[in-house]
């Protein structure tokens, strides 16, 4: 794991890899030799400022080349992964936080979660800060870093008024981009947003599809690599170059991602272990737990309780 400088709440370290501590979180974060070396898919939302810049991120099969500015905004669905060169310092602000308990709290006739679903479609997961927006951005989050840090027994209800504060300006942002879009449209101009993602290498773009469509066959690294033409140590390399994940990883991930969307509509253990591709619910159980921490029947049991 990364040497990492906390600029907050030092009891907060496990998110990166593992569950959260609060319902909410704000924190500002400084890394050297940065790895994610977990599986990561998580259940709460995210959003993700690249400070330094450097580093690529892997995001729903596409790769984007990060720059000082860019604001991620992942939900639990989003396959991520980050990528940073090693011998380079890694600083980013994240702000995390549990859908249920943030909404809960903040009681609003508003849907304050709309921002991540437009985002997500229409700007890949992705907002470049304009210069004046990344500042006041920056001040926005310190201010509220420091706010926290001093005032710990308002800390709950607090953080969740500075989220949905923060949500508002980012969707102020989002708004202005989508008059200009739509300006631009209309007077045939040809400065257009473009797709800011990069191309995955021709190896291994057919393959992320093929994968993302099938993730729930039985598919090894020899069956792969003869049905795309491929040394299977090459793929394997390239694969993990290209994506961040290992392919069986890549898989898993999906899997994972796919099985609580099913626990989450309901479905018994068993029906989600044969339906993602794994050949016994014991295995299915294990892999869940390891991930999450919970099993899948507890997984379910709680998100039912609190739908009730």
């Amino acid at each position: 794991m990364s040497q990492e400088t906390l600029q907050s709440n030092p009891s907060l370290t496990q998110y990166e890899h593992g569950p959260m501590e609060k319902s909410v979180v704000f924190d500002h974060l400084i890394s050297t030799d940065w790895t994610m070396d977990k599986i990561h898919v998580h259940d709460y939302y995210e959003l993700n400022l690249a400070v330094s810049g450097n580093n690529r991120f892997f995001v729903n099969d596409r790769i984007f080349s990060v720059k000082k500015g860019d604001l991620f905004f992942f939900a639990p669905t989003d396959l991520h992964k980050n990528m940073v060169p090693l011998g380079k310092d890694y600083e980013r602000f994240l702000i995390l936080f549990d859908k249920n308990e943030f909404l809960d709290l903040l009681t609003t006739k508003k849907d304050l979660l709309n921002i991540f679903q437009q985002v997500r479609h229409t700007s890949s997961n992705l907002i470049s800060l304009e210069k004046d927006e990344y500042f006041q951005v920056l001040d926005f989050l310190t201010t509220t870093i420091y706010k926290l840090k001093t005032n710990p027994d308002n800390y709950e209800f607090l953080s969740h008024l500075k989220l949905a504060e923060f949500i508002l300006m980012l969707e102020e942002f989002y708004n202005k981009r989508q008059l200009s879009t739509l300006q631009a449209e209309g007077t045939g101009s040809k400065n257009r947003p473009k797709d800011k993602s990069l191309k995955l290498h021709s190896k291994i773009a057919p393959i992320v599809t093929f994968l993302s469509n099938d993730y729930a066959g039985d598919h090894t690294i020899d069956s792969l690599a003869s049905r795309f033409y491929l040394n299977k140590s090459y793929l394997c390399k390239l694969f993990k170059n290209e994506t961040g994940f290992t392919v069986n990883e890549y898989i898993t991930n999906k899997r994972l991602i796919k099985g609580k969307q099913l626990l989450q509509e309901g479905l018994s253990v068993h029906e989600v272990s044969e339906k993602i591709g794994y050949n016994s619910d014991a295995h299915f159980i294990r892999v869940f737990k390891k991930a999450f921490g919970i099993t899948p029947k507890q997984f379910s049991l709680g998100f039912t309780s609190h739908k009730a």
